[in-house]
């Protein structure tokens, strides 16, 4: 009776670590920046909750556009419009002309920093080696993500723009930039919680049901 038991919790243990905990940590697992490797951290936000992509350019990338490749992304242009982005990894399908409040807008941050909307076109600025270069699709709002800390002593300390064109890839600068946006609250903390209330219930459960059996053969 006590293997029954003990198979059971066991069962247990194993369905709490695939429910709605570990899904829920694994919906932070998205990517990882650069680390201790040099290069610039690219975020992605494709303007879906639980739906942002963090890699990493390696080197020295000569543009935004360059970092975004390097990092494993493809782009296309505005039809008649070269160097103002339209789709990204295929997304929005087909081009949608990048209307007001559906364009992918183009950020820049320190790690771990906040982010601040791309003055320059991101096939002009050049991003400096141990910074954050962030996309994000929707009406002009940053990544959803905040921007990876830093984990090596040669970080950047300060992101500035190259003179040069004025208009960011994607459409025109939002009205407003938002700073110091936390990153974001999908899973995490909440996910793990979660998965341990979940296996303290289940545990619970287990050993009720062997004490029930227990006593039944008594």
């Amino acid at each position: 009776m006590r293997t029954r038991a003990a198979r059971l919790l066991a069962l247990t243990l194993a369905i709490a670590a695939t429910g709605p905990g570990a899904i829920g940590l694994a919906a932070t697992a998205q990517g990882a920046g650069c680390g201790d490797v040099r290069g610039v951290t690219v975020v992605v936000d494709y303007g879906q909750p639980g739906s942002t992509s963090i890699g990493c350019a390696t080197g020295d990338p000569a543009t935004g556009l360059d970092a975004l490749k390097r990092s494993g992304h493809a782009y296309t242009f505005l039809p008649r419009q070269p160097g103002f982005v339209c789709t990204l990894d295929a997304k929005p399908d087909p081009c949608n002309n990048a209307p007001a409040n559906a364009y992918w807008s183009y950020w820049h941050a320190l790690p771990g920093g906040s982010w601040s909307y791309g003055s320059t076109g991101a096939g002009s600025y050049k991003p400096r080696s141990g910074s954050v270069d962030g996309w994000s699709f929707g009406g002009g709002k940053p990544p959803r993500s905040g921007p990876p800390g830093a984990t090596t002593p040669g970080a950047v300390t300060a992101v500035t723009a190259p003179s040069g064109n004025a208009t960011a890839l994607g459409a025109k600068a939002p009205a407003s930039t938002t700073r110091g946006l936390a990153p974001d609250s999908h899973g995490g903390l909440g996910g793990l919680a979660l998965g341990i209330g979940l296996v303290v219930l289940l545990g619970a459960m287990a050993a009720f049901l062997a004490r029930r059996r227990q006593h039944l053969s008594d």
